[in-house]
């Protein structure tokens, strides 16, 4: 399934539904294992890869710039922020697997095109400013979306 097409939703059971919106309405947690209806399912999987997806590609422009960093400190501060990267994306696809997509899926999405991530990660890293930027624009947006959540 490619990350963009929805499922044909089947009929979720009317009183489970009504159940679910009443807890999300008082503020509880649904966890991976309980029941939420499939569209409810897709999108928390369909935005989790996406932020998945844009840790890793986050991290290809500063990987890019490790060896061209203005210090050595520079250079081992980017390192430790691509591991960071990494490191958060692959606990993402985590949970994206415990709702039910398995890892090689969306890194098969990913390769061949088929998944979505920020679109700043579309445009180059040509000096070390855009490095800069990129990264502030995106920590912000970041934060804005789980803000949200």
């Amino acid at each position: 399934m490619d990350q963009a097409q929805r499922p044909q939703e089947p009929q979720d059971d009317p009183e489970q539904l009504a159940r679910f919106e009443q807890r999300i309405q008082s503020g509880d947690q649904i966890e991976a294992g309980e029941w939420m209806p499939e569209a409810y399912r897709f999108e928390a999987v369909r935005l989790i890869q996406m932020h998945a997806n844009s840790e890793i590609m986050g991290a290809l422009p500063e990987r890019e710039w490790i060896p061209r960093a203005p210090t050595l400190a520079r250079k081992l501060a980017l390192t430790a922020k691509v591991q960071d990267e990494v490191g958060h994306a692959m606990l993402l696809y985590r949970v994206a697997e415990t709702l039910g997509r398995s890892r090689e899926e969306m890194f098969a999405e990913l390769v061949e095109g088929r998944a979505r991530f920020h679109n700043v990660f579309h445009y180059p890293a040509d000096t070390w400013a855009d490095v800069a930027i990129i990264q502030v624009f995106v920590d912000g947006a970041a934060m804005q979306t789980q803000g949200a959540l």
